[in-house]
């Protein structure tokens, strides 16, 4: 991992840290080419990420492990920039939006108004 992937990879974790969030390794013996990194919100949401230095084109199986996980409406993002740093980012915050909405509206749903 070069300079600028371990950069990104380090201010990631202290975003998603400060936002609730885990951002755990992810490692799966036997399957090459999953995502580097799993984002776990407080609502149950999971996220993947893969890390990539800026310029550098998927692996074959990354680009296949990415269309997996998508076709079965997981999330995965490929971050190698700030660009896409900030949309897995934008992600994962309207993700914790909406899982804030519906916690909310747990609690107003306790009472007979």
């Amino acid at each position: 991992m070069n300079k600028l992937e371990s950069y990104m990879e380090r201010n990631l974790g202290m975003v998603l840290d400060e936002w609730g969030c885990l951002y755990l390794k992810f490692v799966s013996p036997g399957h090459a080419g999953v995502p580097d990194r799993m984002i776990l919100t407080p609502g149950g949401h999971v996220v993947f990420v893969e890390l990539k230095q800026e310029g550098k084109k998927l692996r074959p199986l990354q680009v296949y492990w990415q269309k997996t996980l998508r076709r079965r409406h997981f999330a995965a993002f490929v971050v190698s920039d700030k660009d896409s740093a900030r949309k897995c980012l934008g992600y994962v915050n309207e993700v914790l939006r909406q899982e804030e909405d519906a916690v909310e509206k747990e609690r107003l749903d306790r009472y007979d108004f």
